[in-house]
């Protein structure tokens, strides 16, 4: 809250601003502008137990191809294909590691994702991804329209 500057401490207590004021009673703009600032501007690598590097793409792509794999569910080894290759190489599959870090862990913690562990709790490639009723609600992206059209 205090990095988004809609609160701050003052005299030992926590404050919120004029800013956060305005937002008492409107969960939705909340949600839209907490959820933005911890997807878009934290760095998620850092809370991983091994040196990641970042991922390939950026969040429009990453975004619009879970849009349309995750609709009825996707598990990870189908979103790793999409996303880096169809070779399950060892190189894929640690890029699939840090995607889930940087991306899909992210993702399920604000809500717009749900995981549903597989048979192989270690393994990411089991996995299975479903967008929540949230992520309808809250993301308006490009292919939506592609997705209307299939159901």
């Amino acid at each position: 809250m205090i990095a988004l500057k809609i609160g701050r401490h003052y005299k030992g207590a926590f404050k919120l601003t004029k800013q956060g004021q305005s937002l008492i009673g409107k969960p939705g703009q909340i949600f839209g502008i907490a959820t933005s600032f911890y997807l878009f501007e934290i760095d998620h690598m850092r809370f991983s137990q091994i040196n990641t590097e970042p991922v390939r793409g950026n969040w429009n792509i990453f975004l619009n191809v879970l849009n349309v794999e995750a609709e009825n569910g996707a598990i990870g080894a189908d979103i790793r294909r999409v996303l880096f290759g169809e070779a399950a190489s060892s190189a894929n599959v640690y890029m699939m590691n840090y995607f889930y870090v940087q991306v899909l862990r992210p993702l399920c913690w604000t809500g717009l994702l749900h995981q549903q562990h597989g048979t192989d709790r270690f393994s990411l490639e089991d996995e299975k991804f479903t967008k929540t009723s949230l992520w309808e609600a809250a993301l308006q992206l490009g292919t939506d329209a592609m997705i209307r059209q299939s159901a």
